[in-house]
């Protein structure tokens, strides 16, 4: 009887430590599921589309965020993780720094967020450039690079 007792104590321990695992998995998963929701709200709501952070591939309003690597009059090259972007300047183009910004405020090293339309080519016309410090990393700056 007493070793029925222990298999019985036993069992319900490892039910226990099942239920507890699965309940920890599930809180993980739904934990992740709400921040995305959460990140796809807030992109659709700040930048006009929600479906793809990285920008590639939008239609409304692609984003490019890397290193400033050399700026030509209002032509800059973005150094970004998936590559070089080209990044047009245009007279309405807004340029922020903590504060409004002007072109020349674009500097080889800096981190920029770009958010324009792209061309057939992969130039993007800048409709907004963020501009970050020398060697920070741009809080803004979305983990895929481009």
């Amino acid at each position: 009887m007493k070793s029925w007792g222990y298999a019985l104590v036993a069992g319900l321990a490892v039910l226990v430590v099942i239920a507890g695992v699965g309940g920890y998995m599930l809180g993980v998963s739904n934990g992740r599921t709400q921040a995305s929701d959460v990140r796809r709200q807030f992109l659709a709501e700040r930048l006009g589309t929600g479906n793809n952070p990285a920008g590639a591939g939008l239609s409304a309003r692609p984003m490019t965020s890397g290193t400033v690597k050399s700026v030509d009059g209002n032509t800059v090259t973005v150094t970004t993780r998936n590559g070089e972007v080209k990044v047009e300047l245009a007279g309405d183009t807004v340029i922020n720094k903590m504060g409004p910004g002007t072109t020349e405020d674009i500097q080889p090293g800096l981190r920029i967020t770009v958010m324009g339309d792209a061309s057939s080519s992969g130039v993007v016309t800048a409709r907004s450039v963020q501009l970050a410090s020398a060697g920070s990393e741009a809080p803004w700056a979305p983990s895929a690079g481009q």
